[in-house]
Protein backbone atom coordinates (compact mmCIF):
# COMPACT_ATOMS: atom_id res chain seq x y z
CA UNK A 1 0.00 0.00 0.00
CA UNK A 2 1.48 3.46 -1.14
CA UNK A 3 1.15 6.79 0.76
CA UNK A 4 -1.72 7.72 -1.46
CA UNK A 5 -3.97 4.53 -0.81
CA UNK A 6 -3.12 5.11 3.26
CA UNK A 7 -4.65 8.76 3.05
CA UNK A 8 -7.75 7.68 1.14
CA UNK A 9 -8.20 5.28 3.62
CA UNK A 10 -7.84 7.57 6.72
CA UNK A 11 -9.77 10.15 4.65
CA UNK A 12 -12.85 7.10 4.03
CA UNK A 13 -12.72 6.44 7.36
CA UNK A 14 -12.84 10.42 8.98
CA UNK A 15 -15.86 10.90 6.14
CA UNK A 16 -18.03 7.94 7.68
CA UNK A 17 -16.83 9.05 11.49
CA UNK A 18 -18.41 13.01 9.93
CA UNK A 19 -21.42 11.10 8.47
CA UNK A 20 -21.94 9.11 11.90
CA UNK A 21 -22.00 12.07 13.95
CA UNK A 22 -24.29 13.93 11.72
CA UNK A 23 -26.74 11.33 11.15
CA UNK A 24 -26.62 11.18 15.13
CA UNK A 25 -27.04 14.80 15.75
CA UNK A 26 -29.97 14.79 12.94
CA UNK A 27 -31.69 12.05 15.13
CA UNK A 28 -31.06 13.89 18.13
CA UNK A 29 -32.59 16.94 17.14
CA UNK A 30 -35.71 15.30 15.51
CA UNK A 31 -36.29 13.46 18.83
CA UNK A 32 -36.30 16.56 20.31
CA UNK A 33 -38.56 18.44 18.38
CA UNK A 34 -41.12 15.14 18.30
CA UNK A 35 -41.07 16.05 22.11
CA UNK A 36 -41.81 19.23 21.83
CA UNK A 37 -44.61 18.41 19.86
CA UNK A 38 -46.31 16.10 21.22
CA UNK A 39 -46.34 17.82 24.73
CA UNK A 40 -49.69 19.55 24.07
CA UNK A 41 -51.67 19.04 27.39
CA UNK A 42 -50.78 20.72 30.50
CA UNK A 43 -50.86 20.59 34.84
CA UNK A 44 -49.88 22.24 37.45
CA UNK A 45 -47.13 20.66 39.22
CA UNK A 46 -45.39 21.49 42.63
CA UNK A 47 -41.58 22.18 43.55
CA UNK A 48 -41.01 19.25 45.56
CA UNK A 49 -36.91 18.79 45.75
CA UNK A 50 -33.36 20.47 43.80
CA UNK A 51 -30.81 19.14 42.15
CA UNK A 52 -27.17 20.74 42.61
CA UNK A 53 -24.52 19.50 39.82
CA UNK A 54 -21.93 21.61 41.40
CA UNK A 55 -20.15 24.97 39.80
CA UNK A 56 -23.38 26.92 39.65
CA UNK A 57 -25.75 24.64 38.17
CA UNK A 58 -29.32 23.84 40.33
CA UNK A 59 -32.78 23.05 38.96
CA UNK A 60 -35.80 22.67 40.75
CA UNK A 61 -37.62 18.73 40.64
CA UNK A 62 -41.11 19.37 39.77
CA UNK A 63 -43.63 16.73 40.89
CA UNK A 64 -47.08 16.29 38.61
CA UNK A 65 -49.67 13.77 38.43
CA UNK A 66 -51.10 12.60 34.68
CA UNK A 67 -53.63 9.61 34.25
CA UNK A 68 -53.85 8.84 37.81
CA UNK A 69 -49.53 8.33 38.50
CA UNK A 70 -47.27 11.17 40.01
CA UNK A 71 -44.20 11.92 37.74
CA UNK A 72 -41.31 14.61 37.89
CA UNK A 73 -39.70 16.64 36.12
CA UNK A 74 -36.23 18.68 36.36
CA UNK A 75 -36.86 22.41 34.97
CA UNK A 76 -34.31 22.77 32.31
CA UNK A 77 -32.40 25.47 31.32
CA UNK A 78 -30.91 26.87 28.07
CA UNK A 79 -27.52 27.57 30.08
CA UNK A 80 -26.14 28.60 33.23
CA UNK A 81 -24.20 31.93 33.63
CA UNK A 82 -22.52 32.35 37.22
CA UNK A 83 -20.76 36.04 38.71
CA UNK A 84 -18.46 35.67 41.09
CA UNK A 85 -18.24 38.29 43.55
CA UNK A 86 -16.01 38.34 46.30
CA UNK A 87 -15.80 40.97 49.33
CA UNK A 88 -13.58 41.34 51.90
CA UNK A 89 -15.21 39.95 55.27
CA UNK A 90 -17.53 37.84 53.44
CA UNK A 91 -21.27 38.69 53.42
CA UNK A 92 -24.43 37.08 51.48
CA UNK A 93 -26.38 40.22 50.61
CA UNK A 94 -25.02 40.39 46.85
CA UNK A 95 -25.94 36.45 46.36
CA UNK A 96 -28.69 35.89 44.37
CA UNK A 97 -30.23 33.95 41.58
CA UNK A 98 -32.49 34.51 38.71
CA UNK A 99 -33.97 33.28 35.53
CA UNK A 100 -33.27 35.84 32.39
CA UNK A 101 -35.61 36.47 29.70
CA UNK A 102 -33.52 34.19 27.04
CA UNK A 103 -33.99 31.36 29.77
CA UNK A 104 -30.23 31.40 31.09
CA UNK A 105 -30.13 30.91 34.98
CA UNK A 106 -28.24 33.10 36.47
CA UNK A 107 -26.40 32.76 39.99
CA UNK A 108 -24.39 35.71 41.78
CA UNK A 109 -21.91 34.22 43.92
CA UNK A 110 -19.21 35.10 46.48
CA UNK A 111 -16.87 33.39 48.44
CA UNK A 112 -18.90 30.13 49.96
CA UNK A 113 -22.58 30.34 48.59
CA UNK A 114 -25.69 28.39 49.92
CA UNK A 115 -27.22 27.54 47.05
CA UNK A 116 -29.78 25.20 49.09
CA UNK A 117 -31.09 29.17 49.89
CA UNK A 118 -30.83 30.30 46.65
CA UNK A 119 -32.65 27.85 45.40
CA UNK A 120 -35.28 28.23 47.76
CA UNK A 121 -35.61 32.35 47.13
CA UNK A 122 -35.68 31.52 43.74
CA UNK A 123 -38.31 28.17 43.98
CA UNK A 124 -39.82 27.46 47.44
CA UNK A 125 -40.47 23.98 48.20
CA UNK A 126 -44.44 23.37 47.36
CA UNK A 127 -44.52 26.48 44.80
CA UNK A 128 -46.90 26.13 41.65
CA UNK A 129 -45.06 25.64 37.97
CA UNK A 130 -46.38 24.38 35.11
CA UNK A 131 -45.63 21.47 33.52
CA UNK A 132 -46.32 20.63 29.78
CA UNK A 133 -46.60 17.01 29.17
CA UNK A 134 -47.13 14.36 26.54
CA UNK A 135 -50.87 12.76 26.79
CA UNK A 136 -49.80 9.28 25.82
CA UNK A 137 -46.67 9.22 27.83
CA UNK A 138 -46.37 11.78 30.41
CA UNK A 139 -42.72 11.23 31.55
CA UNK A 140 -41.94 13.46 28.62
CA UNK A 141 -42.53 16.64 30.08
CA UNK A 142 -41.69 19.88 30.44
CA UNK A 143 -41.39 22.57 33.28
CA UNK A 144 -42.38 25.96 33.19
CA UNK A 145 -42.73 26.81 29.52
CA UNK A 146 -41.53 24.64 26.66
CA UNK A 147 -37.83 25.45 24.79
CA UNK A 148 -38.11 27.34 21.44
CA UNK A 149 -34.43 27.19 20.77
CA UNK A 150 -32.71 23.93 19.62
CA UNK A 151 -30.61 22.29 22.54
CA UNK A 152 -26.73 22.54 22.42
CA UNK A 153 -25.66 18.61 22.29
CA UNK A 154 -27.26 17.75 18.52
CA UNK A 155 -26.28 20.76 17.09
CA UNK A 156 -22.28 20.09 18.15
CA UNK A 157 -22.93 16.74 16.86
CA UNK A 158 -24.67 18.04 13.51
CA UNK A 159 -21.49 20.83 12.76
CA UNK A 160 -18.92 18.23 14.10
CA UNK A 161 -20.22 16.18 11.74
CA UNK A 162 -20.02 18.45 8.99
CA UNK A 163 -17.32 19.46 9.47
CA UNK A 164 -15.83 16.39 9.34
CA UNK A 165 -17.01 15.29 5.73
CA UNK A 166 -15.96 18.84 4.56
CA UNK A 167 -12.50 18.01 5.77
CA UNK A 168 -12.14 14.21 4.20
CA UNK A 169 -14.22 15.41 0.97
CA UNK A 170 -11.56 18.67 0.02
CA UNK A 171 -8.66 16.34 0.95
CA UNK A 172 -9.80 13.63 -1.48
CA UNK A 173 -10.64 16.06 -4.28
CA UNK A 174 -6.93 17.72 -4.03
CA UNK A 175 -5.83 14.18 -3.50
CA UNK A 176 -7.50 12.71 -6.88
CA UNK A 177 -6.44 16.23 -9.11
CA UNK A 178 -2.61 16.82 -7.85
CA UNK A 179 -1.55 13.37 -6.93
Amino acid sequence: MDKWQAVMITMAAILAVGIFFGILGIWMWKRYKNKIKSCTATTTGHVCRYRFLGKGQMYPIIEFQAKGQTYMVARRFRGFVTKRKIIPGGGTKDQQAYVSPNDYLVICTGAVTNMRALAENLWPLGSDMTVFYDPSMPKRAFAEKIPTRIPVVPLIFMIMGGNFILFSSVVMILMTLFY
